[in-house]
């Protein structure tokens, strides 16, 4: 007896897949009986952790696709995540997003500390380098809406 249905993320006795969805192109068909997508095709499945395109161990992902092998200093960065200004304490969201480098202004103790048992690569470029460009985003923005100039004077700051 089939208790629920496609797309409720349950294989029930008359499906060959159910990932949550009942769309077509993704890991599993629309109607829930046909596997559409493998591990190592590039596109991230619902049953898959990563996808780098690959079924080879020692890389960024394993060749299972369930779990994500690379680490800081791998040489193969694949997801970065930006926050400006004074965001060190987001880093270990970043991480749970998959970031494998975390850029933001500042830095602290619990920062290092985050990104070393996280396995994420972590810079710390400083509030005048992460913050100069959403400045500038922002001038062109409003003079644009208002039919103006602006003019961005960037004196160096070291911190």
């Amino acid at each position: 007896q089939v208790t629920g249905a496609c797309g409720d993320s349950s294989i029930q006795n008359n499906e060959a897949c159910d990932d949550g969805n009942t769309q077509d192109g993704d890991y599993c068909a629309g109607d829930c009986l046909l596997v559409t997508g493998s591990c190592g095709d590039g596109t991230l499945q619902g049953n898959e952790v990563c996808d780098d395109g690959n079924t080879a161990s020692g890389d960024y992902c394993s060749a299972t696709c369930q779990l994500v092998t690379g680490s800081c200093g791998d040489g193969a960065v694949q997801n970065v995540v930006w926050c400006s200004g004074a965001g060190q304490n987001y880093i270990d969201k970043a991480a749970d997003a998959g970031a494998d480098l975390y850029v933001t202004g500042e830095v602290s103790e619990q920062t290092i500390h985050s990104a070393r048992e996280r396995g994420i690569c972590f810079i710390a470029a400083g509030h005048h380098a992460t913050e100069r460009y959403g400045v500038q985003a922002v001038g062109a923005r409003v003079a644009q809406a208002l039919g103006c100039t602006h003019e961005f004077i960037d004196v160096d700051n070291p911190a």
